[in-house]
């Protein structure tokens, strides 16, 4: 299977697929990442207000050219976790159907109760995937398993689920081997990569704040009767500069960097070991 759609997939920020329906029709996109693709992927990991409006419109997805035999692979519709999944996928031909997670990530979906078994039986029956498809498999993220009913899906649907690889980058080899996964697909590994992944949604907030800390402070400091003298705004606020990016440092970024290396199980715990 190719991916026929590399050159003509829409760009992504104009994924929006036909209206929910019984004849809606699939939109079609590429397992290649485009610069705007790149830009989302690392701003949504430095801004909450950039990351709850970077969404699509829930809706059948067609990756290269799908056919009836094709594949159907379930996510919801937080717009990196479909890139994330469609770029897993190169020179590959797939359905995607993308449930309303509420723009929220698969795993959290699962546990808020929006990647849930009536959502996806809501977006089979509106996309008509009956129609598409011969087979009636889907298949599901493993982290999203809490929020979905197998048996409760199939006989709503017809469909029946397998879940798969914890993570998308195993999906090619899940897909060789017979929608079958291995040990090692069934484990997640937080690596020291994906921790640091996380570290500008907890360090950039606290640096605004400190901040705007720092300018109080400093004008607190520098003023005077008549004016504000930077000379000794300046030297007043140094020592809490100083203070404050070691505190960020050592609240916000060394923790989940070390977090293994911390004694104990509980974060709580870890939360009060010195990094």
């Amino acid at each position: 299977m190719t991916d026929q759609n590399s050159s003509s997939g829409q760009d992504p920020d104009k994924i929006t697929p036909g209206k929910s329906g019984l004849n809606a029709a699939p939109t079609h996109v590429s397992s290649i990442m485009t610069l705007a693709d790149r830009y989302g992927g690392v701003i949504c990991r430095m801004s909450n207000k950039f990351r709850m409006k970077y969404i699509v419109t829930p809706g059948l997805f067609a990756l290269g050219d799908p056919d009836q035999d094709s594949p159907v692979l379930v996510t919801g519709n937080y717009r990196l976790s479909l890139n994330v999944l469609r770029s897993s996928l190169a020179n590959r031909s797939a359905w995607i159907l993308v449930i309303d997670t509420k723009g929220i990530n698969v795993w959290c979906a699962a546990g808020k109760g929006t990647f849930c078994t009536n959502e996806i039986v809501k977006q089979i029956s509106a996309c008509n995937l009956g129609s598409k498809v011969s087979h009636r498999t889907l298949i599901l993220p493993q982290l999203g398993a809490s929020g979905v009913s197998a048996p409760k899906l199939q006989k709503a649907s017809g469909f029946k689920v397998k879940f798969g690889p914890v993570r998308a980058s195993y999906i090619p080899e899940y897909l060789d081997n017979n929608n079958i996964a291995s040990p090692a697909m069934r484990r997640v590994h937080f690596s020291f990569i994906d921790r640091a992944k996380l570290v500008p949604m907890e360090a950039i907030p606290a640096l605004k704040k400190l901040a705007l800390f720092l300018i109080i402070a400093a004008v607190l400091f520098g003023i005077t009767r008549t004016s504000i003298i930077y000379k000794q705004a300046i030297t007043g606020v140094k020592p809490l500069i100083l203070a404050g990016l070691t505190a960020i440092f050592t609240g916000s970024i060394l923790p989940p960097l070390l977090l293994p290396f911390i004694p104990g199980r509980a974060f709580s715990l870890k939360a009060l070991s010195p990094a």
